[in-house]
């Protein structure tokens, strides 16, 4: 699931999922900007595993993203592993907020990969989402 501002977590994100298909595994993509936000929250409990991905927005994540964990707050969404993706030029927080707004849910798994953006998506950045598409699919 991923919100995307200038397009550059969405290019992310889909780079994400294609690796993860090309390895044999079931993935769906989801912009929380512009799907059924109950579908997302549907297939994030249908799976073992999430990757969220968003822009640092006013030091917080962006807003759909806010909007969708919460929904998983709600609905006592656990047992899962999460993977965080964040893009932010200046000051990349969204992966922190993201973490302390699941920090209420129980056995919450975080990938050891991260992926941090600090604008466009580069070969630094690929290579990083290779590594997490890897450990995805162990």
């Amino acid at each position: 699931c991923y919100t995307s501002v200038y397009g550059h977590t969405k290019e992310a994100a889909l780079y994400l999922c294609e690796k993860l298909k090309e390895k044999g595994e079931t993935a769906e993509v989801f912009d929380l900007a512009r799907c059924d936000m109950s579908e997302a929250v549907e297939s994030a409990f249908r799976y073992g595993k999430l990757v969220l991905a968003t822009t640092t927005y006013n030091g917080d994540m962006f807003p759909f993203m806010k909007d969708f964990i919460a929904h998983l707050v709600d609905h006592a969404y656990q047992n899962r592993t999460v993977a965080l993706v964040e893009n932010g030029s200046w000051a990349p927080t969204a992966a922190n907020c993201m973490r302390n707004a699941l920090s209420h849910l129980k056995n919450i798994t975080y990938t050891e990969n991260s992926v941090t953006i600090t604008g466009a998506v580069n070969e630094t950045v690929t290579e990083k989402l290779d590594a997490l598409a890897e450990e995805l699919c162990k």
